[in-house]
């Protein structure tokens, strides 16, 4: 029943668009650079190389558009300036960064949110970007939980790797 729900998601969404949480599209960013990096970075080493073609798949095969924040963005870089060769991998980040949709929101209404102290800037973002006019995909269980409970369209990334693995 979950990947016949997830399938239906992603008819829906497939020419309307996606937003891809940081954790994600940082393990895209970094598959990118160096597929074998996916291991040894503490910020994807949790991903496998199958799931970064997984994403990839996603991004460049599937939706019309892949949508994001500046708060994601900056978060991918934060995350990514932990990395030796920093510079080499903002020099390939520079050329990927161009396939994304960059919506921006204030912080000063992102913080209005009822939720914001509870998911941040980021998060708040995320959800005032995809209004129901565009799928999520994250693997933050909590925030699953808060978009499916505003009716937002969301998919836990656990269902689309195991549905994957799968067939």
């Amino acid at each position: 029943m979950i990947n016949t729900y997830v399938e239906q998601l992603l008819i829906e969404y497939k020419n309307k668009g996606a937003i891809i949480d940081t954790p994600l599209l940082l393990l895209y960013f970094i598959g990118k650079y160096d597929i074998n990096r996916i291991r040894t970075f503490k910020r994807t080493e949790i991903y496998s190389e199958e799931e970064f073609y997984i994403i990839g798949n996603l991004i460049l095969g599937h939706f019309s558009k892949i949508l994001t924040t500046p708060n994601i963005l900056t978060e991918i870089s934060n995350l990514s300036g932990q990395l030796k060769d920093k510079e080499k991998f903002y020099e390939k980040l520079k050329t990927e960064i161009n396939i994304l949709d960059e919506k921006y929101f204030p912080s000063k209404t992102l913080c209005e949110n009822e939720k914001f102290s509870e998911f941040g800037l980021t998060d708040i973002s995320i959800k005032f970007l995809a209004n129901k006019e565009y799928l999520i995909i994250t693997d933050d269980l909590p925030f699953v939980n808060f978009l499916e409970n505003k009716k937002i369209p969301v998919i836990n990334w656990n269902h689309i790797k195991t549905m994957t693995f799968t067939h």
